[in-house]
């Protein structure tokens, strides 16, 4: 148990470290490679749901007690598909390919505890040659493109590439059902 507390620890200040020196750092991007890793790939198009209903109160008289109200709190239900984001301390990390990792801090950081689409935090991309473990790329968010049709939302992951060389972008496919 220590051990693995300790490896989240690492790994939250390598992703630190990482950010702050823009991925010029090879010894923290090895700590977040062999974090990441193992993870399972995510699936290419992410679906949310959240439900929320609001409370209601049932209100009577009972002999001896008088009146009585009963208050059933707000109910909430929240359903995910695609991408299995792993916490690590301050920010989510998941696998959107083989030899990416990505992370971003977790406050507000999906389309169901965002205000809007562009109060998301940044993303940081990290590549990796998945043989030799090394760092290909590290790279952030410049901006995205979305095309949003009611619950459906699209965007273009347009990354500015700090280290290394990165040829293609990203295409995110999100599902959003929120009432």
């Amino acid at each position: 148990m220590d051990h693995e507390i300790n490896r989240l620890i690492a790994t939250n200040q390598a992703i630190a470290e990482l950010i702050a020196r823009e991925g010029d750092d090879e010894s923290n991007a090895r700590i977040v490679i062999a974090f990441g890793h193992p993870l399972p790939v995510s699936k290419p198009v992410e679906a949310a749901l959240a439900h929320h209903s609001e409370g209601s109160s049932i209100k009577g008289s009972s002999p001896g007690i008088g009146e009585v109200e009963i208050e059933e709190g707000e109910k909430k239900r929240e359903y995910s598909y695609g991408t299995e984001k792993g916490r690590v301390g301050n920010y989510r990390l998941w696998k959107p390919e083989q030899g990416v990792i990505c992370f971003h801090h977790f406050w507000a950081s999906d389309l169901t505890t965002a205000a809007d689409e562009k109060s998301l935090p940044p993303t940081y991309y990290l590549g990796y040659n998945p043989k030799t473990m090394d760092l290909t790329f590290f790279g952030a968010e410049e901006d995205h493109h979305w095309f949003s049709l009611g619950w459906l939302h699209v965007f273009r992951v347009h990354l500015k590439v700090l280290i290394g060389e990165r040829k293609r972008t990203f295409l995110h496919v999100y599902l959003r059902i929120k009432n």
